[in-house]
């Protein structure tokens, strides 16, 4: 984390964030709807420059802050490791690449787009483990949140969202509750609200 913010703090702007902050500042408008335009992003990008300006860093801060919700939904993850060995590498090989990590010091909507989909990925272990259809529902926002910051994430919320399905059919076949069925319905709500944006 602390590299993650000295990265963000230090960093020159790039040319991709340069064009991020077009949408920002209002010079380029939503009908410049190109690949480059990472959309939640966009907003959080607004919201926190409305809030502490336009320095490098404030305009970072929303990819620097998903870091952690990142670095949780890791945790999350590697907990399922059978032996200390697959903890430690699995928590190494997702936590300290430099690479990686360079998506969170950045304006652009890669960040956010890993540390929704972690969470989601999360989410789903956990209720596959614990049987509880309130992790699908979060799974289903991660993985929705993942596509709003960065539409080329799509072919992994899909595959996420086969995986919620599935969850919510073996649910369906313990018997039908209206608890799985409100579940499931929020559950599509966000995903189609997600892809038809």
């Amino acid at each position: 984390g602390l590299y993650v913010v000295m990265r963000s703090a230090w960093l020159s702007f790039t040319i991709d964030e340069a064009m991020s902050y077009n949408y920002v500042v209002g010079l380029w408008g939503e009908e410049v709807n190109i690949a480059n335009n990472h959309f939640l992003n966009t907003q959080l990008m607004k919201l926190s420059q409305s809030v502490f300006g336009s320095s490098a860093f404030a305009l970072r801060l929303p990819n620097v802050l998903s870091f952690f919700l990142y670095a949780w939904s890791v945790s999350q993850i590697v907990r399922y490791a059978k032996t200390n060995w697959l903890y430690f590498t699995g928590a190494v090989l997702l936590l300290a690449l430099p690479f990686p990590l360079e998506f969170f010091a950045l304006a652009r909507g890669y960040g956010l787009s890993m540390a929704f989909s972690a969470f989601a990925i999360a989410q789903i272990m956990k209720a596959f483990s614990k049987n509880g259809e309130v992790h699908l529902v979060y799974a289903s926002l991660g993985a929705g949140l993942a596509v709003l910051s960065n539409n080329a994430v799509l072919n992994v919320s899909i595959v996420m969202w086969t995986m919620i399905l599935a969850g919510f059919v073996v649910k369906w076949k313990k018997g039908f509750t209206s608890r799985v069925m409100v579940s499931f319905g929020v559950s599509l709500i966000i995903a189609l609200s997600c892809l038809f944006r």
